[in-house]
């Protein structure tokens, strides 16, 4: 939904540039709450997500902590779409709310994947999903420091590319809790059968 959402807004804005511009820089555009909502509702989601992987069985280093973690970055999206952008002239300011939710949930999110990974090592049934959780959170705690350090400053040297920087961290954040969420679908489907 999300990304449905955020391809559909974004070509409603042919001045939009999906490489230079941040996902948050659509909520400063003409029908920009549709980019609120689908933020929040998408962090909500997030949120119920990891709620869920708490209630798993697993056990072992990470096995707390990593969905503890994932709910708090999921709070970080619904922190950043509930602050969106500001439009100012023709070009957009990026707010403190914004910022800092931003901050949570693309610094959190990365250690959580990899906690969560930890644990699924020592699962027989989320083994499946450990290499490609653990994969997704490494890559995205590099990319979400160099967006941080290098793309998002307007002087960075990767300033022209923030937006591409921020799709990929959010394309392999996407795939991991789809991953993860095939094993879920497993654990209960498992626990639903009469021994």
């Amino acid at each position: 939904m999300f990304t449905i959402i955020l391809v559909g807004q974004s070509m409603m804005h042919p001045e939009y540039s999906q490489v230079s511009e941040l996902i948050g820089a659509l909520g400063s555009y003409s029908n920009g709450w549709i980019q609120v909502v689908s933020t929040a509702v998408t962090g909500a989601a997030m949120f119920v997500f990891a709620l869920g992987l708490c209630m798993t069985p697993l056990k072992g280093f990470g096995s707390r902590a990593g969905p503890v973690l994932l709910a708090v970055a999921a709070v970080g999206v619904i922190l950043s779409g509930l602050f969106p952008s500001q439009r100012i002239s023709s070009d957009y300011a990026i707010t403190p709310g914004h910022a800092a939710g931003a901050m949570i949930a693309f610094l959190v999110q990365p250690a959580g994947l990899i906690l969560c990974s930890l644990a699924f090592f020592r699962s027989a049934v989320f083994r499946k999903a450990a290499l490609k959780v653990l994969s997704a959170g490494l890559v995205t705690a590099a990319l979400s420091i160099t967006l941080i350090l290098y793309a998002v400053p307007e002087d960075g040297s990767l300033h022209a590319y923030q937006g591409l920087i921020q799709r990929l961290i959010v394309l392999l954040w996407l795939m991991a809790v789809i991953c993860i969420s095939g094993r879920l679908l497993d654990v209960s489907r498992r626990s639903a059968v009469p021994a």
